[in-house]
């Protein structure tokens, strides 16, 4: 939490700085949780509570932009478990970095049937958009909970360099990071 306060000191007063919303109450967060059904992953419940809920950040292209809790979607089917285990996801990574990027273009292709069936796969949330307008997605239930997924080709996890999934926290001020100081977009 600290480096995502230092990087939003750093932005504060600019133009195009992040900006975020009002900050989300224990018992705003555990309503929504109780509604649901499921249990907001640590790191983003930290930032609704410490740093605001949603905000937005102009883009040249496209705005980057987290919602509000009241307005993600997939509230409810977030306790699902997610469709991607994640021996599925170190097996696939391998095979990507053998093979280079899939032909058809779609890294999961379990994941294409909800895409078409509910707009998104269950057991995660859609949570705001990159500057690119790609869908941002937090896994809330089954063993990659708390990733951050990209929601480009049917779903896309962010990565450390090391290859394992990228909390909330980590993600935001990598993204915050580098839209401040350089090209967008966290490693693949």
């Amino acid at each position: 939490m600290s480096r995502v306060r230092d990087l939003l000191a750093e932005c504060r007063g600019q133009e195009g700085a992040y900006r975020p919303g009002r900050r989300l109450a224990e018992r705003s967060l555990a309503a929504w949780e109780a509604r649901h059904g499921v249990a907001l992953p640590e790191g983003y419940r930290a930032f609704l509570r410490e740093v605001g809920d949603g905000g937005m950040m102009p883009g040249h292209y496209c705005d980057f932009i987290i919602r509000p809790l009241a307005e993600v979607r997939g509230g409810e089917h977030a306790s699902t478990p997610f469709p991607v285990a994640a021996d599925r996801l170190r097996a696939r990574m391998r095979q990507r970095a053998a093979e280079r990027w899939p032909a058809e273009g779609v890294l999961f292709p379990e994941l294409v049937p909800h895409w078409e069936r509910i707009d998104q796969p269950p057991g995660c949330l859609v949570f705001g958009q990159y500057p690119s307008a790609d869908a941002l997605l937090l896994v809330t239930a089954g063993e990659l909970r708390g990733s951050v997924w990209c929601g480009v080709c049917h779903g896309v996890p962010e990565l450390t360099r090391s290859g394992e999934p990228v909390g909330f926290l980590a993600w935001f001020a990598d993204t915050l990071d580098e839209l401040l100081h350089g090209e967008f977009g966290p490693v693949r």
